[in-house]
């Protein structure tokens, strides 16, 4: 009889280590999707890398618009202007990480930024390479500032704490 009613116990505790289970994998999976479901970004689309441009701006094939060139969203790498002169401090080392990183990833996936309009001719998207947010990695290396966030972006909270690190460091744009 006691051996029935522990292995009843252990039932029961079984159930409700299960439950519990159940609840932190729909926690975790209602966080991932919290931006998304906010209206801030679209789903991720997987996109394949044309060129890239300079730090923050790449060109893509994708699904959502073909062929298209995309401004990463809330950064700014330092500019290369190869029409006028002179690259800008850290211009070329944010180009060449930037490259890098999207060469060697074996997925690359866009988020759309849909807090903001296009700029120019250019889409607005958070860029994914192999899981990893290249935006914020940018950031977080000292390639590129947050000149243009805004606290109602996708991701503002991550930018600005990768931000403070890389000033804390004095790397990149921050030596």
């Amino acid at each position: 009889m006691l051996k029935s009613i522990m292995n009843k116990q252990k039932a029961s505790q079984l159930i409700l280590l299960s439950k519990a289970m159940l609840i932190i994998i729909a926690l975790l999976f209602s966080f991932t999707a919290c931006v998304q479901s906010s209206g801030l970004v679209s789903e991720k689309e997987v996109v394949k890398l044309i060129r890239v441009v300079d730090g923050d701006t790449a060109y893509f094939i994708t699904p959502s618009f073909g062929e298209v060139s995309v401004r990463f969203s809330g950064i700014n790498t330092p500019e290369i202007n190869p029409d006028k002169g002179q690259p800008e401090y850290y211009g070329v080392e944010a180009k060449n990480f930037t490259s890098k990183i999207l060469k060697e990833a074996k997925l690359i996936e866009i988020q759309w930024d849909l807090t903001q309009d296009k700029s120019g001719d250019r889409e607005i998207g958070i860029i994914f390479a192999d899981g990893v947010n290249l935006n914020i990695l940018l950031v977080q290396e000292g390639y590129a500032d947050l000149r243009y966030l805004k606290d109602h972006m996708p991701y503002a909270k991550e930018y600005k704490e990768a931000q403070k690190k890389a000033q804390a460091m004095k790397i990149g744009i921050w030596k």
